[in-house]
């Protein structure tokens, strides 16, 4: 095997209470994840061992970084350096998740390529190996590892527990041009609460709630539960937010958050004709928004 073409999925966050600041200046934080099928394209190569180690990065945006700083390129490097081989690797990824939109996109490219790498390299690392070396390098990189649909984050969101629901949620998903840096974002939380700080058990007793109302189906209440503790900076920082938001209410839909840090913003749906509804009259603005249909994958 030379190759693989791998699906590298976004998620969104239904909930996101942030819990303190460290003193690594990272933040302790509690989040539900959901895995949503809206995908980049990534395909795999193995190099040859006259040209090893050399990692490649190819992408269609270029927005994205290509050296050390991309997401897949420090997971194909800490491969390498966790197994002590001398490998190479060309990745190629194929864009369709938006850059900068706290859809953890680059996070999902580095599990993917952990993922392929360890069975195109025949590593033999087991979940909890490969669980190991995404924690050092994104927090949302273990939710991908993970192979959940649903699960609770801890920690940065490295930590995750699994919620086995099998029911899946339909959304409406809108992302400006521009994204939202993840740093400025946490920095701005950080200035408007000098001493924030929240209660674990609050926080997973609001996570309860919402995993309750997605199986039983009670889109009402899922929809009054949602929360992110950064969309309030996201809007002080940038006004698109709160104008996305104000377009999908005014199209009909319900339970419209901010996911992540930004810039993207979803919907809660009752069904994919209803979401295509609303995607249909979110494109007659033409706001030069990317808007997608997008159901728990």
């Amino acid at each position: 095997m030379k190759s693989l073409k791998l699906k590298s999925p976004a998620k969104i966050n239904l909930y996101l209470r942030i819990l303190r600041r460290r003193q690594d200046g990272y933040h302790d934080i509690v989040t539900l994840f959901e895995k949503i099928a809206l995908f980049d394209e990534i395909t795999i190569c193995r190099g040859t061992a006259r040209r090893a180690p050399t990692i490649k990065i190819i992408c269609s945006d270029p927005r994205v970084p290509k050296g050390p700083k991309n997401l897949a390129y420090k997971a194909a490097k800490a491969l390498l350096d966790y197994t002590g081989k001398r490998l190479s690797c060309r990745i190629t990824i194929k864009k369709r998740i938006p850059v900068a939109g706290g859809l953890a996109g680059g996070s999902s490219n580095a599990a993917i390529a952990l993922f392929g790498l360890n069975r195109l390299w025949k590593l033999g690392l087991g979940k909890k190996d490969l669980m190991a070396i995404g924690a050092k390098i994104g927090a949302d990189v273990n939710f991908f590892l993970s192979g959940e649909r649903f699960a609770i984050g801890t920690g940065r969101g490295e930590h995750c527990s699994p919620l086995h629901i099998k029911k899946a949620l339909w959304h409406v998903l809108v992302s400006p041009s521009k994204g939202l840096s993840t740093k400025t974002i946490y920095e701005y939380w950080d200035n408007m609460h000098p001493r924030g700080k929240f209660a674990l058990t609050a926080a997973l007793s609001d996570v309860k709630i919402i995993n309750q109302s997605i199986r039983s189906n009670d889109l009402t209440l899922l929809a009054k539960s949602l929360h992110n503790d950064l969309e309030q900076p996201a809007q002080a920082k940038d006004n698109i937010i709160l104008r996305i938001k104000s377009s999908l209410k005014s199209c009909g839909a319900t339970g419209v958050l901010m996911s992540g840090s930004g810039s993207a913003v979803f919907s809660i749906m009752p069904s994919r004709k209803e979401a295509i509804r609303v995607r249909q009259e979110l494109a007659r603005l033409k706001n030069g928004w990317h808007i997608f249909v997008a159901r728990t994958c």
